[in-house]
């Protein structure tokens, strides 16, 4: 469209003689009434605008005229709205030489960011001969309404991975899915469709979501002792005081290294043996307590028995 448009030539040559692409009602004067736009200068423009805006109020709104280039300002009456620009336009440009008019940022009307055009122009030299800026009132610039076209702003293509899909694309329901097809709204409504005991459940939104997920499989582990995961989803287990982590298939393993046994159960065959030995010893230790005690009474009785006399 724009960039790519090529313009009639003997058309342009006998628009250089009146005032279109303005309207035949378009006086192409400035607001002060003493600047009239040269008919030479604009010789033919298409511009593709949004559907629902009419398409009999878009307007020059104002020219920059520089020693060089020209740009010039398109408006749209209602909510007096720039929407486009056709910028830099050289005082030397070929005849018939053709200008992209861009898109503006909008605050409230976004549908004219897909705004699309191009001018045609015929002879800037008179133009640049009186340098300003010039703002027109609607009434004096009206765009001819022929040149204004609707509904152009289209998706061209759909790339699905590295598939290009051009032409008339066909939407097919998969699996569970259903299309509900609103030809008044001009909309595709696409609804989950379930089956079984989930047949009652409605999903319009992430909340009816969650809670079918939770009707179904119970509630899900947000938080463990009050932390939550990472950003992530990850909850990490961490060992301390000798103790490590080990992971498996859909397993974890605790394991404590500090705790593993220093021998195995051959070294217990020693140790009874050797426990053998020091209850032989700790007999024979009894034995002779029990004969010291014995000799210590008898030493006892007798000095008891020598008396005083000793």
């Amino acid at each position: 469209m724009p960039g790519t448009y090529t313009p009639l030539n003997e058309w342009c040559d006998e628009n250089s003689h009146r005032q279109f692409p303005l309207a035949d009602s378009s006086t192409g004067k400035d607001a002060t009434g003493t600047y009239t736009i040269p008919t030479e200068f604009m010789v033919d423009m298409i511009l593709a605008v949004p559907i629902a805006y009419d398409t009999t109020k878009f307007y020059i709104k104002s020219l920059v005229v520089r020693r060089l280039f020209i740009d010039i300002e398109i408006g749209y009456e209602i909510g007096s709205l720039t929407v486009g620009w056709a910028r830099n336009i050289p005082q030397n440009s070929v005849r018939n030489g053709v200008y992209a008019i861009n898109p503006v940022t909008q605050d409230t009307e976004k549908d004219f960011e897909m705004l699309s055009g191009a001018v045609v122009i015929g002879d800037a030299s008179d133009i640049v001969q009186l340098p300003g800026t010039y703002s027109f009132n609607p009434s004096a610039t009206y765009i001819h309404a022929g040149v204004v076209t609707v509904g152009l702003a289209c998706v061209q293509s759909l790339q699905v991975g590295a598939n290009v899909l051009t032409g008339n694309l066909i939407l097919k329901e998969g699996d569970n899915i259903q299309l509900d097809v609103d030809a008044t709204e001009n909309t595709i409504t696409v609804s989950a469709v379930l089956t079984g005991e989930d047949s009652g459940t409605v999903i319009g939104n992430d909340d009816d979501l969650l809670d079918a997920l939770t009707t179904k499989y119970g509630p899900p582990i947000t938080t463990i002792n009050g932390q939550k995961p990472d950003g992530s989803g990850d909850f990490r287990v961490v060992g301390a005081d000798c103790t490590t982590i080990g992971t498996g298939r859909s397993s974890i393993t605790i394991n404590n290294p500090c705790a593993e046994p220093c021998c195995d159960k051959s070294f217990l065959a020693d140790v009874y043996g050797v426990l053998s030995q020091l209850n032989i010893r700790y007999a024979v230790l009894e034995s002779y307590y029990q004969n010291v005690s014995v000799t210590i009474n008898q030493m006892q009785a007798r000095l008891v028995a020598l008396g005083p006399d000793l």
